[in-house]
């Protein structure tokens, strides 16, 4: 297998196809620039898979995903796999294969309860300067930050720095080598705080993360879900702490009732 990242050396990818991968893993923007190319042989490729696909055929990406999967023989197998799958997205699966079987999971419908809980009340102005001094008064092994919006993520990551604190982000967009640095700073320990929305932390898979922040309330319970998964892995203990102002407290709350969490 090879991958075939956009931001990466295209001459070098296009090497490593003449060895004939039985395997192509890569962003839909790289994969059809190569098959622009005439790099990739599509009517070759017998089997398709979309990973997070709510996010691949969402108004932004939808359109090159569709423009790879028409230039692909219609024999082509087609697997799209998701934690959520918007009925949106179902639809337009609906015309790219015809009578697709859906399997769900109900794995990770809940929270381990080694899991803890807290919220810190704070005023909207005064959210940063709060999350900073509680991180600095915990410590953290290895911390995540979550903002519904990828916008904040640099304002937050300037004010930070400015007080000394390592941290640095990833962007929904940015999964490239900058994206793969920052990832691997954060794998080894060297970066201890990171800072991602939702979309940027899709597929993050790692051990570790002893410390979720949300500086803002996820929309739904299944983000909240998916935001704290990232902690308490293989057993070890974890705490999500939530920043909220007093609108975003009902939401939380209501969250989790849903969930069943007590917050501390």
């Amino acid at each position: 297998s090879i991958p075939l990242i956009g931001g990466a050396n295209i001459h070098r990818q296009i090497d490593k196809l003449k060895t004939k991968p039985q395997i192509l893993v890569g962003s839909p923007g790289r994969i059809l620039e190569l098959i622009e190319k005439k790099k990739i042989k599509s009517p070759a490729i017998g089997v398709i898979i979309l990973d997070e696909v709510d996010q691949l055929l969402d108004r932004n990406n939808s359109s090159i995903v569709l423009k790879i999967i028409k230039r692909l023989p219609r024999s082509r197998q087609f697997l799209a796999v998701s934690a959520t799958v918007p009925d949106a997205v179902v639809k337009i699966i609906s015309t790219l294969t015809p009578n697709p079987v859906i399997i769900k999971s109900k794995d990770g419908e809940s929270i381990p309860s080694s899991i803890s809980h807290f919220y810190i009340p704070a005023e909207q102005r005064d959210k940063i300067q709060i999350l900073r001094k509680k991180i600095i008064a915990i410590k953290p092994s290895k911390a995540l930050i979550f903002l519904n919006s990828a916008d904040q993520i640099d304002n937050l990551i300037s004010k930070f720095k400015f007080h000394g604190l390592s941290v640095e982000g990833i962007h929904g967009a940015d999964y490239k080598l900058e994206r793969k640095k920052v990832m691997g700073d954060f794998r080894s320990g060297k970066l201890k705080i990171l800072v991602a929305s939702d979309l940027a932390a899709r597929g993050l898979q790692m051990d570790g993360i002893t410390h979720i922040f949300n500086m803002d309330i996820p929309e739904n319970s299944k983000d909240y879900i998916h935001r704290a998964g990232r902690t308490g892995r293989n057993g070890m203990e974890g705490s999500v702490v939530s920043v909220v102002n007093s609108r975003e407290l009902a939401l939380l709350k209501k969250i989790g009732k849903k969930l069943n969490i007590k917050f501390n």
